[in-house]
């Protein structure tokens, strides 16, 4: 029962202005009675499928973030050939000993009483290949060399977009609190919760990010020496320290080095690849507006304020291959994550059916706009989820 304020109260407090009082007043009355007027059906529950059309993922991959670090490189070495000592230093007496022949030294070589010291008969060789008629060569090993450049390669960026369709349940209530007297037309307020299936999608980038190239030379080192006056015997020959024999300095005429070289390139390629998984349900609150054009057939338009719960979350890892040799960048992996509440706005239209004593069958089409989007981030990739605009539903509802 409503208690209504008297004459002598309204005198006894503060004056206040009679044109703000009595809307209030009015209000306060309406509230009191609206839960006692007594109509058949003020509550009707309904629950059914819902689908949500039109959202997108878009995932970026950052090239930058899977060569962060590598600076170009180059790194060379040389070492003296295995045969250095073996043959000797080319301005000094040596017993040389050459991968196809030998020089040594013999009594007289050294000797400062010989007719022509430096002179020595014990040598040979062993191919007449190395025999030109006027000279023969010797070989020998010469230097090693090894570098090594690792220089970055420019990668390129990447773009997925996924357009998806949510799947879920929708549950909730209607409220009726107007009807006209011919029934035609009602109104009141709902409310309805969805919850929509996770999704999960991957995505995976390939990217050549490095390459190192690995330089090997060797030498060849050659000494000639003059047969000046004769041609040397055929090979193969040999000489001795007793002689007598053809003579040849025991100095080469000349050394010289002969270099050759090969290269091979391996290149690191980093392969990247993100799981990302989401979750999202909703409610919506609103009055609705209904008309009955036909006994058992009503059509309803509801203006609604959407309320979000999105999850989002995004697992990144990036691997380097190959292994051998190992990539002067390590593996490494990345997680992000974010809950968000969003808001947005809403006009549903639907329409129901009337089907036996209260329950009734219906479907709805909404299109909401919302406030703002979800975003994550876990290197190499970055994602945004923006939340569709078309919902659909179908309900089974029953009044009570």
């Amino acid at each position: 029962m409503c208690n209504l304020v008297t004459e002598p109260d309204v005198a006894a407090r503060p004056a206040a202005p009679t044109a703000h009082r009595s809307p209030l007043l009015l209000f306060a009355v309406a509230l009191t009675l609206l839960p006692r007027i007594n109509l058949a059906g003020d509550w009707n529950l309904r629950v059914g499928p819902a689908w949500r059309a039109g959202n997108e993922l878009h995932v970026d991959f950052d090239a930058a973030a899977v060569s962060l670090g590598l600076r170009r490189s180059f790194y060379s070495r040389t070492e003296p050939g295995s045969d250095t000592d073996a043959i000797g230093d080319p301005d000094a007496y040596a017993d040389r000993d050459y991968l196809d022949g030998f020089v040594h030294t013999d009594p007289g070589t050294a000797d400062p009483e010989t007719d022509t010291p430096g002179l020595t008969w014990n040598w040979g060789y062993d191919s007449q290949a190395q025999n030109d008629g006027r000279s023969v060569s010797f070989h020998a090993d010469g230097r090693r060399s090894r570098s090594e450049r690792v220089e970055p390669l420019a990668a390129g960026p990447a773009e997925f977009e996924e357009n998806f369709l949510l799947m879920g349940l929708q549950a909730g209530g209607e409220r009726l609190l107007w009807r006209a007297a011919d029934a035609a037309l009602a109104a009141g307020v709902a409310i309805n919760a969805t919850w929509y299936r996770d999704e999960d999608y991957a995505f995976q980038v390939r990217r050549d990010v490095a390459r190192r190239t690995l330089t090997t030379g060797s030498g060849t080192v050659v000494d000639r020496y003059e047969t000046p006056g004769y041609t040397a015997p055929d090979a193969p020959y040999a000489g001795d320290a007793a002689g007598p024999g053809p003579l040849i300095r025991n100095m080469p005429d000349s050394r010289s080095e002969k270099m050759s070289s090969s290269s091979r390139s391996v290149s690191w390629q980093a392969a990247s690849s993100v799981e990302i998984e989401m979750s999202q349900s909703e409610l919506a609150l609103g009055p609705w507006l209904s008309w009955r054009p036909l006994e058992r057939l009503s059509l309803r338009l509801a203006p609604q304020l959407m309320l979000a719960r999105v999850c989002l979350e995004a697992d990144a890892r990036t691997g380097y291959t190959p292994a051998n040799p190992p990539s002067p960048l390590r593996d490494f992996s990345r997680q992000d994550e974010t809950s968000e509440w969003l808001l947005g706005a809403g006009l549903e239209t639907g329409v129901r059916v009337d089907i036996y004593r209260g329950w009734s069958v219906g479907c709805d089409v909404a299109a909401t706009w919302w406030a703002d989007d979800v975003a994550v981030r876990a290197e190499p990739f970055s994602a945004r989820l923006d939340l569709g605009t078309w919902r659909a539903s179908a309900s089974v509802g029953r009044e009570f």
